[in-house]
């Protein structure tokens, strides 16, 4: 039976030897999926870099998942397993989003992140669509007050673009 004030797992043999513990803290991760936003098309044969953020409370260490499906399926494929850092690369080296095993189409990708007992969820929804269909937009920044302002590039429809400027330089003449 679980306990809600459950303060530590352990696993033991017949004998009573405890092979492993696992305190139990009291706070569930927290976790958010920064990229690829909700509803973002994704082509064939690019590459991109899966990002999330999680924290936990309780300063445990985190581990996660991240698995794809086809939406309407019952199951889940393992992108990564257990993993530590806090993105993976799909490109098409390792993880590839062409061929039979990710066909055109509405896909979920799901992040967990756990602390070994408490777990979070995070679902997404993205287009799998081939490449001609991903419409790209290229932005040139510049200045005209000899400012260096950093953000220029080929970007995709539907990515967040954020363009820094220093702030340590001071702006004359407004």
């Amino acid at each position: 039976d679980w306990a809600d004030d459950l303060g530590r797992i352990e696993l033991a043999d017949s004998e009573g030897r405890i092979w492993f513990t696992r305190s139990v803290s009291a706070n569930t991760p927290v976790l958010e999926i920064l990229y690829p936003p909700e509803g973002k098309k994704l082509g064939i044969g690019r590459n991109y870099t899966l990002a999330w953020r999680g924290t936990d409370a309780d300063g445990d260490t985190l581990w996660y998942t991240v698995l794809i499906r086809r939406e309407g399926n019952a199951f889940w494929t393992s992108l990564a397993s257990r993993i530590t850092n806090n993105s993976i690369c799909l490109d098409s080296k390792r993880i590839k989003l062409v061929g039979s095993d990710f066909p055109e189409g509405s896909y979920e990708i799901q992040v967990k992140a756990t602390d070994g007992v408490n777990t979070a969820v995070k679902v997404i929804h993205v287009q799998i669509v081939k490449q001609e269909q991903i419409k790209t937009y290229i932005l040139t920044v510049g200045s005209d007050i000899g400012l260096e302002v950093n953000g220029s590039g080929t970007y995709e429809e539907g990515d967040l673009v954020k363009v820094k400027a220093p702030v340590e330089e001071p702006m004359h003449g407004f």
